[in-house]
């Protein structure tokens, strides 16, 4: 997996090259565009709505916390021609309090090369679970406080703050993470081409394990003590007493864990 995965994050950056470091986000990826585009704007009612699922996007996806309280979506999609633009499209649904977002059933040869972009805004409120897959992009996400996954992305993972439980795996690209809180399910970063930054917060009782990096490995987490296996490529140890798992293994890069 990590061999593939380099091909394709060599790829997207290429693709960024040229674009301005002073101009908005906005302006960053209205650039991405190409000629020909669409929306979808829509907006759901927090009660409607316990968990989104995003997968098989051709681009980036980014999470934004809603000021208003409701989950308010974007997707904009785009290509060279309106017959490209007429497929690849996005397909919304709600079923039973989880929103699913992403590209309608593969209708051959043809439709797979089609050169169609695109991107996804979310704003949601914190407390939702969110499951994120398949994605051609990178994803940033500000605060997620629900459930966490996170796996088959073709670039990086930068999540500013979330709570319980995350699981992030298969990414080809780095990892950044900030978890304030720490539940019964630990924590798993896993199949990593690039490094991993991983800050945790009131994490008073754990097990962390971290195995198989081809970086080197820092822990600073001041009440981390070490347990077991120490080398170049592994961390075996113990916050307070042990407890839930930090797992992070199999990482074409440097780990980094530290305290809030």
């Amino acid at each position: 997996m990590l061999r593939r995965t380099f091909c394709a994050l060599a790829v997207l950056a290429l693709s960024t090259i040229g674009l301005s470091n002073t101009a908005s986000a906005k302006e960053r990826l209205d650039r991405q565009d190409l000629p020909e585009r669409d929306e979808i704007n829509q907006t759901y009612s927090r009660e409607d709505v316990s968990a989104i699922v995003i997968n098989d996007i051709a681009g980036g996806v980014t999470i934004e916390n809603s000021t208003t309280g409701n989950i308010e979506l974007q997707v904009v999609r785009s290509a060279k021609t309106r017959a490209e633009l007429e497929k690849k499209k996005i397909v919304v649904e709600k079923v039973d309090g989880r929103l699913a977002i992403h590209t309608e059933a593969h209708h051959g040869m043809s439709w797979d090369h089609s050169n169609v972009r695109q991107r996804v805004l979310l704003k949601v409120p914190t407390n939702v679970d969110l499951g994120i897959s398949d994605v051609a992009g990178s994803v940033t996400i500000e605060r997620i406080d629900g459930q966490v996954r996170i796996n088959d992305i073709a670039g990086s993972v930068d999540i500013a703050s979330t709570a319980g439980s995350p699981h992030i795996n298969d990414i080809a690209g780095s990892v950044t993470i900030t978890v304030t809180e720490l539940d019964a399910g630990g924590i798993r970063i896993n199949d990593i081409a690039g490094p991993v930054d991983l800050k945790v917060g009131r994490v008073a009782q754990a097990n962390i394990r971290v195995e198989d990096i081809s970086g080197s490995i820092t822990v600073d987490v001041p009440s981390a003590v070490v347990e077991g296996k120490l080398d170049g490529e592994s961390y075996h140890g113990k916050i307070g007493g042990g407890g839930p798992e930090i797992a992070i293994f199999d990482i074409a890069g440097s780990v980094e864990l530290q305290s809030e």
